[in-house]
């Protein structure tokens, strides 16, 4: 299978996918009502019961950083650890989702719930350990990196110079990022396609079957992120057409916003179809022998 043929199958994985499409979106905007709620209430307290209080724009994140710092820095203190219950309840949510795309069949509640169960140990595990590994590599490649740009900056480099090696360095730094990310995906759906239990295992398979196929699991993933950039532009387009200073336009603004949040999730369950279609038309196949006892062949063997 081509990456371009495991785009297809992503495609048409998510958008066949709606019970679960819409169960992601609902328990998305439950999770996001706590902190939305937190939002509103502080924003309030520094800019009162406004409109200009019930969306984000640029004229209330300019009063927030010219007038009220304090809320700010608040706000700011708030999307760490909601940031961190994000990734824990997206981990949990990743097996059932894996499960679904792997397993085939009917979407039901109970067995959506039952896989995330099963597969949220190993999973949590695997992505601590690949999110400290991330971690190590952008220290350790950023360290030299940043010395050299900046003995250029130093040496009497001009600044586009100076931009371009910054440029350079970003890449460098980045690209085993992404394919550690990859290395991740393909380490779940190795986890679901063999029911491993031993993480350091299923990391071998990611890697394994990332470099053994770097070129299609690169172009897959390139596909998607050109993917959710698209709708992400999108969104930018149709946000930044309303003016969101009236009830009518707010709300308009509203409808973008959930919108965006549904092609968020139907991007990412195109991500989770696409490379669980990729790992199994790619995955090493088990090398059977005939002739060993007195089972017949298969016809045209």
């Amino acid at each position: 299978m081509t990456a371009f043929t495991a785009f297809r199958k992503a495609i048409a994985g998510a958008t066949s996918s709606l019970k679960l499409l819409f169960t992601l979106y609902v328990i998305n905007v439950l999770l996001a009502i706590p902190a939305a709620a937190l939002f509103r209430h502080l924003t309030t307290a520094a800019l009162g019961e406004s409109m200009a209080g019930l969306a984000l724009n640029s004229t209330v994140v300019n009063d927030l950083l010219n007038n009220h710092e304090e809320i700010l820095r608040s706000l700011t203190g708030l999307m760490a650890p909601v940031m961190v219950l994000g990734a824990m309840f997206n981990t949990f949510l990743a097996g059932g989702i894996l499960d679904r795309f792997v397993q085939g069949g009917n979407f039901s509640f109970p067995t959506f719930f039952r896989s995330c169960g099963a597969y949220v140990g190993p999973f949590f595990r695997l992505t601590l350990l690949m999110f400290i590994i991330e971690i190590l590599l952008v220290v350790a490649l950023s360290i030299p990196f940043g010395l050299v740009i900046g003995a250029i900056g130093d040496g009497g480099g001009n600044e586009e110079t100076v931009f371009l090696a910054t440029i350079a360095a970003i890449l460098v730094v980045y690209s085993p990022i992404l394919l550690v990310v990859m290395a991740t995906d393909y380490a779940r759906v190795a986890i679901v396609v063999y029911d491993l239990r031993s993480i350091l295992k299923a990391i071998g398979q990611g890697f394994l079957f990332v470099f053994r196929n770097i070129g299609a699991a690169i172009g897959l993933q390139l596909l998607l992120l050109a993917l959710l950039l698209l709708a992400i532009i999108a969104y930018w387009i149709l946000d930044g057409a309303v003016d969101m200073t009236s009830a009518t336009t707010i709300a308009v603004g509203f409808v973008f916003q959930q919108l965006l949040v549904l092609a968020r999730t139907w991007s990412r369950l195109s991500f989770f179809a696409g490379e669980a279609a990729l790992y199994e038309s790619r995955k090493p196949r088990p090398v059977i022998f005939y002739g060993w006892d007195d089972s017949p062949a298969p016809e045209g063997v």
